[in-house]
């Protein structure tokens, strides 16, 4: 009775182990993150350690030295729980009022521009990998579409050759075969003389 009430599950269910793979996926993302910051600190880098990180993880996916499968459920529990990680900036402008005040018009300004650039070149790199999936999965439906064309007249071939024997020969044109008709017509009427 007891365990209905609080419907116990044992360590190995789904819904724990899934819970724990996206810790774990976090926690190496999270270990990318932290080696990189401090690579970019060791090495007084301009570029910051963020930056080196997101290229750290796209040549260690590329290079197949991380799987995709290792980090896909925890980056995707990070997105979908991205703005929460912006109440922190939100709130610490507060402390930045005096700013604000003096420079609120431009800082508006900023964010405007940046935000239509983002979603500008976001759109645009959106569309240009759809129409090359699309582009490629046209390409693939293509050939298999002719594959398949290729053996069906083959099998029709096939099993109407028994069928016509030696007087299977090929259709004549439409041209060809108008003459030949008329020319195997009786002449009637004028067309005689």
């Amino acid at each position: 009775m007891l365990r209905k009430l609080i419907q116990f599950r044992p360590l190995g269910s789904n819904r724990y182990f899934n819970w724990l793979k996206i810790v774990v996926q976090v926690a190496l993302l999270w270990g990318i993150s932290a080696a990189t910051n401090a690579v970019a600190n060791i090495v007084h880098s301009p570029i910051p350690g963020s930056i080196i990180g997101f290229v750290a993880l796209f040549l260690l996916l590329k290079f197949k030295v991380i799987k995709l499968s290792w980090v896909e459920k925890g980056g995707d529990f990070l997105l979908s729980n991205l703005l929460l990680f912006f109440i922190p900036a939100a709130v610490g402008i507060v402390q930045y009022g005096h700013m604000v005040r003096v420079d609120g018009v431009r800082l508006v300004g900023l964010i405007l521009i940046s935000i239509v650039m983002v979603m500008g070149w976001t759109g645009f790199l959106a569309e240009r990998l759809a129409k090359r999936q699309h582009r490629i999965q046209t390409a693939s439906l293509d050939a298999d579409v002719a594959s398949a064309s290729a053996q069906r007249v083959a099998s029709l071939q096939k099993s109407l050759s028994p069928q016509l024997g030696d007087s299977h020969r090929p259709v004549e044109s439409s041209r060809q075969g108008a003459s030949h008709r008329e020319s195997a017509r009786p002449m009637v009427g004028r067309e005689a003389e």
